[in-house]
């Protein structure tokens, strides 16, 4: 895994293992281009052997903002127990020395109660969220929950949760819960919303609008174990399971009071990040995004590994068109350059920058 960001009219990439590159936007235009690699103390903070021997482990995310970088990551506080946390830095092209920005107080562990030994209910650490943004002087956040569901409705912990950071005093508030695993976040200017994907169990990936309510108390709740378009993977074997009448995964979010996704997709399309496109993109009145998907590549099924389109009217508060488009690869991270009116996609199974552009 891989993601992207843009900055000083540069592109920077960093690797879940921890390697940072960075090169110049005109390089995009050669057919061949140098990523230069930036020295980090990322190894010396980061020591356990999960992180760079596993996939599931490793970086989430990367933000610039202004002379400031942020990398998301899984952090081990003790053996086997886990969070989503994230490191900073002074932007260097010779050295980045980062330090910790936010770490919660609390760790989900591998080895808690509510898991036992089965296929599907031992803690996954896919299942963590790791998206940062920055929206008025606050880092937005996404969290999982890492398969300990009951976590996404507690208001008291940071999974399951989009939590707002202030960058001066690390004030924390929750905006919203009740999230299973949110890998996608964008804030609209013009709709004054976040935009999040999030990923259902078997079936029920989600897009999700979440007013942006900075300065009020109230906590937005997504329903997250209770409400689900999904079902459990193992369904026809937990009648006798105290845990799954905890995530009864009712097939309604409004009726039991959260508020419904405005796309689910079932079956799941390994959804991915969520970004907005400038008018110049594409030429329509509405606002309009896109959303990377995943999946497999051998069990193909419709939408996945494929970018998902579409236009949302504000008036009536609905996704008024949409199409696939095919990639043929899984879209693990999207970026929108405003300088440039191009798009650029991290690609999994070949590793790869993808560039997309109006033709």
């Amino acid at each position: 895994s891989a993601y992207l960001d843009y900055f000083d009219n540069k592109v920077f990439l960093v690797t879940a293992t921890g390697q940072i590159s960075y090169s110049n936007f005109s390089n995009f235009s050669s057919d061949e281009f140098i990523l230069k690699n930036i020295k980090s103390n990322i190894q010396e903070l980061i020591k356990y052997d999960e992180f760079y021997n596993s996939s599931q482990f490793g970086i989430k995310d990367i933000l610039i903002h202004k002379d400031k970088i942020f990398v998301s990551y899984i952090k081990e506080h003790y053996k086997n127990c886990f969070s989503t946390s994230i490191l900073f830095a002074k932007l260097s092209y010779s050295f980045i020395n980062f330090e910790e920005f936010y770490s919660p107080n609390s760790c989900v562990n591998k080895n808690d109660t509510f898991f036992d030994s089965s296929r599907y209910d031992k803690m996954v650490v896919h299942q963590s969220g790791g998206r940062i943004i920055i929206v008025d002087n606050k880092l937005i956040f996404s969290t999982g929950e890492f398969r300990l569901r009951t976590l996404a409705q507690d208001s008291k912990n940071d999974f399951g949760k989009i939590i707002s950071i202030d960058l001066v005093n690390k004030e924390k508030k929750v905006i919203s819960k009740g999230h299973r695993n949110p890998q996608g976040l964008y804030f609209s200017e013009d709709l004054n919303s976040f935009f999040s994907t999030e990923h259902g169990p078997n079936g029920g990936d989600e897009i999700n609008k979440i007013d942006n309510q900075q300065g009020k108390n109230q906590i937005q709740n997504f329903g997250w174990p209770i409400s689900s378009y999904g079902r459990h993977y193992h369904d026809d074997n937990n009648d006798n399971d105290p845990r799954y009448k905890l995530s009864p995964l009712h097939k309604s979010h409004s009726k039991y009071g959260f508020i419904e996704p405005i796309k689910y997709f079932d079956p799941s399309v390994g959804i991915s990040q969520i970004i907005g496109l400038g008018n110049e993109f594409n030429n329509s009145n509405n606002h309009s995004f896109l959303v990377g998907t995943m999946g497999s590549a051998k069990k193909l099924k419709d939408g996945m590994i494929s970018l998902f389109y579409f236009e949302y009217d504000q008036l009536n508060k609905k996704i008024i068109s949409s199409e696939f488009i095919p990639i043929k690869s899984r879209v693990r991270d999207l970026i929108y350059i405003n300088d440039h009116n191009v798009s650029l996609m991290y690609l999994e199974n070949n590793n790869s920058i993808g560039l997309l552009k109006k033709n």
